[in-house]
């Protein structure tokens, strides 16, 4: 249609612009469908992608199901779905909160079985294969009795890690995966 269209305009030193318009004052979608990887490069590693709000919507019931921020790298023999922490030599391994030196470092959620080539979510929503319970909203914390696992239940064992790592956001396990930069040493 003449109303409707889809635009790219440059101008001087090619400033490049990409627009939509609905006559309809309906908002014009852009939607860029590509099998395979997408990439966004600069000659200058001083210039910036620049991204107003990203959405990340609620996984569905699938087990591990995600959408967030993954980071490709580290070595270490994994078990998808477990949350991981790194260790000082690049290398990752499951997580556990009956010990400081298992949970108190960074934490993400093995996508594979190779960190390197299947990634590790380090935030957003993902479907756990291990039940949490049914409540919304409420606070997950790293398992002292199930290595790589979270729990609805804070840990209270003497030298326990109580670390929030993520909320409960639905029925079916599904996650937002977030964790925190602090935690308590139980000591009882």
């Amino acid at each position: 249609s003449v109303a409707d269209n889809f635009k790219i305009s440059v101008a001087e030193h090619g400033a490049t612009t990409i627009s939509t318009t609905d006559a309809a004052a309906i908002v014009a979608d852009l939607t860029f469908s590509v099998d395979g990887d997408a990439f966004f490069t600069h000659t200058d590693s001083h210039k910036s992608l620049s991204i107003e709000r990203r959405k990340f919507t609620r996984t569905t019931n699938s087990h591990h199901e995600h959408n967030g921020d993954v980071v490709y790298f580290g070595t270490g023999t994994l078990t998808r779905g477990h949350i991981c922490f790194l260790k000082a030599d690049a290398s990752w391994a499951d997580a556990q909160a009956n010990a400081e030196s298992t949970s108190t470092s960074l934490l993400a959620i093995s996508l594979g079985t190779n960190p390197a080539t299947d990634g590790m979510l380090v935030r957003g929503m993902y479907t756990l294969d291990h039940d949490i319970g049914n409540d919304q909203g409420v606070p997950i914390y790293l398992s002292d009795g199930t290595a790589g696992e979270a729990t609805a239940t804070i840990p209270a064992d003497n030298n326990d890690v109580v670390r929030v790592v993520g909320y409960n956001m639905g029925d079916d396990d599904q996650i937002w995966f977030c964790p925190d930069n602090t935690w308590v040493v139980v000591s009882a």
